[in-house]
Parts: C-alpha cells; sequence; structure tokens
C-alpha cells in the first residue's frame, strides 16, 4: 500500500465522521457539535489540500517533493512508533500545547523500562475552548490516574493553567524556546546509545507532525505542523530541568557532607560539578547582554521618575 493510498484512506475515515456528526445536528446541543463539525471540518480540509494534492500532483510527475528539511530529520517510523498501549500501573505525566483557532493538544507520557520516555495517547482537537478540551481529555481512560501529577506546558497562559489545576493537576513548566528543539533530538538519536523518546502508533498526530515539520531555506522550523511538536518540546525541556535541579540538590547535599567531614566530593560527583559550573559560565555568557540593557533602561527610568517627583514639588505643596 502506498503513502498515497494510506492518506486517501484516511480522508475516506474523515468524511464518514463528517457525516456521523452531521446527523447528530437534530440533538439538543447543537452548539458543542457544530463547534466539533467545525473543527474536524479544517483539519480535513487542511489534510487534503496539503497532501492529497502534492501527492497526487508527484505521482503524476507535476511537482517535484519539498527541498526543505525536516526538524526531526532522524525520526523513523519503523524505530520510534512502536505499540505499547496504556499501562495503568506506571505513573502518567501529560505535556500540553494551548490552542483555540490552532488545536489544543494533550500528550500522555510513560517512562518505560528498557525504552525510556514513551508518548501513549493524544488528544489533538482544533477549534474548541480549554473547558471543552478538558471535558474531552475526561472521556480517555488514564483521566481516572491524573490527581496530583505534573503536567508540562507554556506558563503563559495562567488562566487556562488555573482551570488545568482546579482539576487536581500541577502544572509547571518555562516557554520553549526554538534551541530546545536539540534537547528533542538527543532523545530521538543520542550521539551514544539507543534513543529514548518512542510513540504508540495510535497516535496519528504526532506521528504526522514529525514527518511534516520543516525548516526554512535558512535552516529555521516554520511555523506550521508544529502543534504536538511544541508539545513535545514543553515536556522534554520540563524533565530535563527537573533532572538538573535532581543533580544540583544532590551536589548540594554532598558539599554540605564535604563542609562536615573535611573530605573531598567524590570523584562522580566533582565531575557532575564541573559539568553544571561550566553551563552555568556559558548561561552567563549567553544572557548577560541582555541583562546589561535591561539593567540600564531600568536606571533611566528610575532617573525619570525621580525628576518627575522633584518637578512636581514636595507632597501637599501645590494650591
Amino acid at each position: 500500500m502506498t503513502d498515497f493510498t494510506k492518506q486517501e484512506e484516511r480522508v475516506n475515515d474523515d468524511v464518514k465522521q463528517l457525516k456521523r456528526i452531521g446527523k447528530r445536528l437534530d440533538i439538543e446541543e447543537k452548539a458543542d457539535v457544530v463547534i466539533e463539525l467545525l473543527g474536524l471540518s479544517i483539519r480535513l480540509k487542511n489534510r487534503i489540500a496539503q497532501e492529497l494534492g502534492q501527492m497526487r500532483a508527484f505521482e503524476k510527475g507535476g511537482i517535484k517533493r519539498s527541498n526543505r528539511i525536516l526538524v526531526y530529520s532522524k525520526f523513523d517510523e519503523n524505530i520510534h512508533v512502536i505499540d505499547n498501549i496504556f499501562n495503568p500501573s506506571l505513573p502518567i505525566t501529560l505535556s500540553i500545547k494551548w490552542g483555540g483557532i490552532d488545536p489544543f493538544v494533550a500528550l500522555v507520557w510513560q517512562k518505560i523500562a528498557g525504552r525510556g520516555d514513551v508518548i501513549v495517547d493524544e488528544v489533538y482537537e482544533g477549534c474548541i475552548d480549554n473547558n471543552r478540551f478538558i471535558e474531552l481529555c475526561k472521556e480517555k481512560e488514564w483521566w481516572k490516574y491524573i490527581y496530583g501529577i505534573t503536567a508540562y506546558c507554556d506558563p503563559s497562559r495562567q488562566d487556562l493553567i488555573r482551570e488545568w489545576r482546579e482539576e487536581g493537576i500541577h502544572l509547571m513548566g518555562d516557554r520553549s524556546l526554538i534551541e530546545d528543539i536539540n534537547l528533542v533530538r538527543a532523545k530521538i538519536a543520542p550521539m551514544k546509545g539507543d534513543p529514548t523518546l518512542f510513540v504508540d502508533r495510535k497516535c496519528e498526530m504526532v506521528i504526522w507532525e514529525f514527518n511534516h515539520y520543516k525548516t526554512d531555506k535558512d535552516g529555521y522550523p516554520i511555523n506550521k505542523s508544529d502543534n504536538a511538536m511544541d508539545a513535545i518540546r514543553n515536556y522534554v525541556k520540563g524533565i530535563t530541568r527537573k533532572q538538573r535541579r535532581n543533580k544540583m540538590t544532590e551536589l548540594d547535599s554532598q558539599k554540605k557532607l564535604r563542609q562536615k567531614t573535611g573530605g573531598k566530593l567524590t570523584e562522580k560527583f566533582q565531575d557532575e560539578a564541573d559539568k553544571l559550573d561550566n553551563e552555568f559560565k556559558e548561561l552567563g555568557k549567553k544572557y548577560l547582554p541582555d541583562i546589561s540593557k535591561l539593567k540600564a533602561k531600568l536606571d533611566i527610568e528610575k532617573e525619570d521618575c525621580t525628576k518627575l517627583h522633584f518637578a512636581s514639588g514636595p507632597i501637599g505643596s501645590q494650591t
């Protein structure tokens, strides 16, 4: 079966789903059905426009494939896509990408022995609000195990974060940067050892985006087909920071022990300490110019406020 045939079957499945949803328009909850129908229609339209037309023209020899390079060119479905159903006996973690017109995305992660971090499920819906998206997640088998778990997200939407926290989920994270792509690449194809990031076969949109998230001619990621990719970056950056924080705590404990006993750090912890010191030095070099500019700007604003204060005179002197 060719890629084109597979894609055509997916579109046929979406058309059938459109028809099923259309029949539900006679029930009372018309608004939710219309929103669901609209979201699916947009996904179907994009899929047809981006995939079927291009693939048909390619097979007829009408166009050439794009010379743009995949952001995650080392992602290989034969390696990274596995059959791994959700295991309720293992802890879960969520990573979320906020949406609206663009899709909301929630990825469910589990750490699997001998594998690493595995995406075991996805919820991917566009043209929907946060509360409705939470309701969709509640329909999933894994939802009853989420109370008290950690979820990684973009921290800029505090209003949406509050709604998730009301469900008992602890959301945390830092704004994901383009540079964090390298963290994901390191899990897909590490310099040493086996990959540590895998996707369950049923997570079709994650797999689709891995195969369509591309760079422009200058090598920068294109802001397209990147919704699940953002959620993956949020997760990988979150667990990386957590691992570094745990190392720092362990090193602090070792240092306190050294101070008490007058001994030295073990060779292992000394290497870790040196590595972290080097990382902090590099971060300092990277962000010091921006910090200096910000400090200078604040000094100017402070000086302007001082001038304004003295120009207006002491309190109570105006008549």
